[in-house]
């Protein structure tokens, strides 16, 4: 038995006697170690063989009354004395039976039924369903699995197209994929189709699919093992979940209450009641109670009405899924003005997506072999260039140390001038004394 159990185990004998049958044997019941040895070993043929026989090894009296619930084999009869035989047996048994029928039936209370209830689900295998995350996980493989040329693509056609360059700015990045690889945009969560969609499309440079062949296959294999770390981490909770239901280790539940106890009454009191408010007059010190108006929540129609015309403004989606509002700029980056194909992006002008670096692996080029150097960028319009003058003021024209500097200068020249009109007077006087 240890032998075929460190087979499976990649064991050898020795191991397997020391350290895992001893603790194969602090199980209570076959229920408990066959549900461990199936996680141990698996559930392959092989190994149900070996579980069985090390369950039966360990539980014997299970063996028996399993032997003595089988049918009896047909008996032949020989001669008359068989016959005779059988028929004082039968007849024995029937006379045995109204005292069987007389014992005392099984009292049944919930600790029975719990059990029995807990060892009929520890039997039966449960296929368990998938979470939500892992049928985000699956719907994305299965876009970016499905050629986009091909007829199965149509499943995920877009009833919907929303365009939005905030740049993560405004949402969330976009999941598997967060930037174009044509031109690196940074795409965000409010996009549709999402990148990894085979309608996908840059709201930039136009590139659809998003996704390339070299970045598909690196994205596969990143939600495969995402998508198989779920499904350890829920099997591991269920094997804990099985594992409190076999030690009867349930969580606390609140018992059941009757009509007109006390608890119904404490429930109702916590309902939700109309808020009142308390006005104090300070001149006639008297209160006043009003009740506050609960404001009543716009119908649906109104809203589609809403969200409908707020959407179809200029012809294109202004908002998201989550009523965000979508940033559009025409001129983003100049990749959609200049590059209306993206296919011929990396062929001129590779070097003018950062993204497309690490896809074009670098090369020398002869001399003779290279294309001919673009003509340089000439303008006829003249930059205005500030006066050097005004660039070395320590304080630029306008602020607040200017306008005081201007302030204080004019009450000095007014000063000046009242100083200059007193002492004229004073010399006009003193003329005409004489």
């Amino acid at each position: 038995m240890e032998k075929e159990l460190g087979s499976l185990l990649g064991l050898d004998e020795q191991t397997v006697a020391e350290q895992v049958v001893p603790y194969l044997a602090t199980h209570q019941t076959p229920q408990a170690l066959r549900l461990y040895l199936r996680d141990l070993v698996g559930t392959s043929p092989e190994a149900n063989t070996i579980t069985e026989k090390f369950v039966q090894s360990r539980f014997p009296e299970q063996k028996t009354a399993s032997s003595s619930s089988t049918l009896a084999s047909p008996r032949t009869f020989e001669s008359q004395d068989n016959v005779s035989t059988l028929a004082s047996s039968h007849t024995k048994t029937q006379s045995d039976s109204p005292r069987k029928s007389h014992a005392k039936p099984v009292k049944l209370n919930p600790r029975n039924v719990t059990a029995a209830l807990a060892a009929t689900e520890m039997n039966t295998p449960r296929n368990l369903p998938p979470t939500k995350e892992m049928k985000e996980l699956d719907l994305a493989f299965s876009m970016l699995s499905v050629d986009p040329s091909s007829s199965d693509a149509t499943v995920f056609a877009p009833s919907v197209s929303r365009v939005c360059l905030c740049q993560g700015s405004q949402h969330a990045l976009a999941e598997y994929l967060r930037l174009c690889i044509s031109c690196g945009l940074i795409l965000c969560a409010a996009l549709r189709p999402v990148p990894v969609s085979p309608y996908s499309q840059c709201p930039s440079c136009q590139a659809s699919p998003i996704v390339s062949p070299q970045i598909k296959t690196q994205i596969i294999a990143q939600l495969v093992r995402q998508r198989e770390q779920l499904a350890l981490g829920q099997q591991q909770r269920e094997i804990e979940r099985r594992a409190e239901l076999q030690n009867n280790r349930y969580a606390e539940t609140p018992f059941p209450t009757l009509q007109g106890s006390t608890a119904d009454v404490s429930t109702k009191s916590t309902e939700k009641k109309p808020n009142r408010v308390l006005h104090l007059d300070m001149k006639t010190h008297k209160v006043t109670v009003t009740r506050a108006k609960n404001k009543s929540a716009p119908s649906a129609s109104k809203i589609n009405h809403i969200s409908t015309h707020s959407d179809q403004t200029d012809g294109a989606i202004t908002t998201a899924e989550d009523g965000t509002q979508l940033i559009h700029d025409d001129q983003d980056d100049g990749f959609r003005k200049h590059h209306l194909h993206s296919q011929t992006i990396h062929d001129r002008h590779p070097t003018e997506s950062w993204a497309a670096l690490s896809l074009h692996p670098l090369h020398y080029i002869e001399k003779s072999d290279r294309p001919p150097m673009r003509e340089p960028i000439s303008s006829e319009k003249i930059t205005a260039v500030p006066d050097l003058a005004t660039l070395m003021q320590k304080q630029p024209p306008g602020s607040s140390a200017e306008l005081q500097r201007r302030n204080r200068n004019a009450k000095i020249a007014s000063g000046v001038a009242r100083a200059q009109k007193r002492r004229s007077g004073k010399s006009s006087k003193g003329h005409r004394d004489p």
